[in-house]
């Protein structure tokens, strides 16, 4: 049950901001809505609550979410700039590029980092993650 609790916070958080209607005043939830978000909210946290968080403690911890910050604004950075190489060579008619598949060994353990790593590579215009192991 601890482990399904931060899943069904944070299910119900975006199910009010995807349901929110901006232009109605003052808040522009009805009850309606409140009552579906926590039904499906609970339904999320019930069929996937247990692979969300290891530890759900974890999730709690102000340092992890400044991690999270920080490694969104450094992410965001890298994107940005890996869109506009991608943009200079699909404009530069000698296209140069040599196109190829690398490996990359990482020190990442759990399931959930490496997953969070190979979906930031595939974020990434003009790369894709064809494989992650536990090997790293």
């Amino acid at each position: 049950m601890i482990k399904r609790t931060p899943l069904f916070f944070f299910a119900f958080l975006a199910w009010i901001l995807f349901v929110w209607v901006y232009r109605e005043p003052p808040v522009g939830w009805d009850f309606q809505s409140i009552i579906l978000g926590v039904i499906v909210a609970a339904l999320v946290a019930r069929l996937f609550g247990v692979d969300f968080v290891d530890q759900p403690r974890q999730f709690f911890d102000l340092r992890r979410w400044g991690y999270l910050v920080i490694f969104s604004l450094v992410f965001a950075y890298y994107c940005l700039k890996a869109n506009l190489q991608v943009m200079y060579l699909v404009v530069n008619p000698s296209m140069p590029i040599k196109p190829g598949i690398v490996k990359v060994k990482t020190a990442l353990k759990t399931d959930t980092a490496l997953t969070v790593l190979a979906n930031c590579i595939t974020l990434t215009p003009g790369t894709l993650t064809v494989e992650a192991t536990d090997e790293g």
